[in-house]
């Protein structure tokens, strides 16, 4: 019969197990030891990797190991915040705008045009027009005759943008802008300073005369009006803002300010 090995593979546990029959020779004790301490290790390897394996580290997309279950569950994936269906600048339709007010999209609005006093009129008036044409071209035009100061045959009145007169000959000859914000073709208006009118037109003037006149005319081709040139022209109204020079009452253009601006076409009803 052949000696009984030390060791003796059990099918039910599939793997190396002592054999109790086994008497080992004195001589291998030490060996026998430390073969012991290798399997053990070996068995004790083994259960580590089969740990990882069915660990939470090897989970597939979408789960994660759960250790109340002992497995991999799926994950919890945090639901995106939710988007407001709310409208806004970028989502209104062309031409419409978010009204807070209203709580929806309504029509763009549109800016009103910028008005410029240029050497033929403001808006939709134009030097030279009839009381009846103005009203045609502008429904807010606003005329009477003005008996008192002018005359029976003198019109003045307004209409939304300025104050107007008509000469007797029932042309429109002056118009005077109400808004501040009103410039000229060469940005000059209420504000601007007398340097600034100074850069923008050819001055013969260095200072007015704020007693008899406090301002100057400038002609269509930029150059401030002299004798014999002709009208229509832009009016430029500094008041009494310079600063005096000299003992006859003159006051110097440079350190003045435009208090406002106006557009003639010649003689204006009285003068």
């Amino acid at each position: 019969m052949p000696p009984a090995q030390p060791w003796l593979w059990d099918p039910r546990v599939q793997q190396w197990v002592p054999n109790p029959q086994y008497r080992p020779p004195r001589g291998n004790k030490h060996l026998l030891v430390i073969i012991g301490v290798l399997v053990a290790a070996v068995v004790l390897v083994g259960g580590v990797l089969v740990y990882l394996l069915t660990s939470r580290h090897t989970c597939p997309t979408d789960t994660m190991w759960s250790d109340a279950q002992g497995r991999c569950v799926s994950a919890w994936i945090e639901p995106p915040p939710p988007t407001s269906s709310k409208p806004t600048a970028e989502t209104c339709p062309p031409g419409t705008q978010w009204s807070e007010a209203d709580g929806r999209c309504v029509p763009a609005s549109t800016p009103a045009p910028k008005l410029t006093l240029t050497f033929t009129g403001l808006g939709p008036l134009r030097l030279g027009m009839t009381v009846a044409e103005a009203k045609a071209a502008d429904p807010s035009v606003n005329v009477k005759q003005d008996q008192e100061e002018y005359g029976s045959d003198c019109y003045v009145g307004s209409n939304k943008d300025a104050d107007l007169t008509f000469n007797p000959d029932g042309k429109l000859s002056y118009i005077a802008p109400l808004s501040k914000d009103v410039a000229t073709q060469a940005g000059i208006k209420p504000g601007s300073s007398g340097t600034d009118v100074q850069a923008a037109y050819e001055l013969v003037s260095t200072t007015y005369m704020p007693e008899g006149f406090s301002g100057i005319y400038v002609g269509p081709d930029g150059a401030e009006m002299e004798d014999g040139d002709e009208w229509p022209a832009i009016g430029i109204d500094f008041g009494d803002s310079g600063d005096p020079v000299g003992t006859d009452g003159a006051m110097d253009i440079a350190s003045a300010t435009v208090q406002g601006v106006y557009l003639e076409g010649g003689q204006v009803c009285f003068g």
